[in-house]
């Protein structure tokens, strides 16, 4: 066993580094601190059929067609798996699906 000052640390493949050494790669493999908000929020068709009250079918649809924006993190031979839409996506949607400007009173 090595003295406490000269101690080595294992790391990956049998590489031997330093604690320095550790410190420096450590820092190149962990991105800056994130701020949550900046993140976009990504919900799935079933989320995506719930708030627009239709079915998941026709979120695919929709997808199929252009009109929803969306982002396919697999592939499936029946319909696409890991489809992801981006709640801006689906409030864009929303807003350009509009049939009279806000404001306006609809006949009843």
């Amino acid at each position: 066993m090595e003295h406490a000052d000269n101690f080595h640390v294992e790391v990956g493949s049998g590489y031997r580094h330093t604690p320095n050494d550790l410190g420096a790669a450590l820092s190149h493999q962990f991105p800056a601190a994130v701020n949550v908000a900046d993140v976009p929020k990504f919900l799935n068709a079933i989320e995506v059929a719930e708030r627009l009250r239709v079915s998941r079918s026709t979120v695919y649809n929709l997808i199929a067609s252009g009109r929803l924006a969306a982002h396919r993190n697999g592939g499936g031979e029946i319909r696409p798996r890991g489809v992801r839409i981006a709640e801006a996506a689906v409030e864009a949607f929303l807003s350009d699906s509009l049939i009279s400007p806000p404001g306006d009173k609809v006949a009843a």
